[in-house]
């Protein structure tokens, strides 16, 4: 269950190991690639706003009437770039809720 991962570190003149866990080792390494890579930031805002995108597209197709999937895209896709274009939303309370 414990990685294999040993930190060595010295108190008092003995010698203690510590064991970390997988997720503890994936943690570090993430906040190591985060704080050290120059474009991760930017990355992640274009992963998260691509992830909006694509449920906000989803869920439209499912609750719109009209089931077109580039409509539904093209809408959330203003969603999510011009928040103003909230005030052309149908009336309907899913509709509004997904927007």
């Amino acid at each position: 269950d414990k990685a294999e991962a040993m930190l060595s570190f010295q108190t008092g003149g003995s010698k203690k190991q510590k064991a970390f866990s997988k997720m503890e080792m994936f943690e570090y390494r993430i906040d190591y690639y985060f704080s050290t890579s120059k474009w991760a930031k930017v990355a992640l805002l274009l992963s998260f706003t691509f992830m909006l995108i694509a449920v906000g597209a989803g869920l439209l197709v499912v609750f719109m009437d009209d089931h077109s999937i580039t409509n539904a895209v093209w809408i959330s896709w203003t969603y999510v770039a011009d928040p103003g274009t909230h005030a052309d939303c149908p009336e309907t309370f899913l509709i509004r809720l997904i927007s």
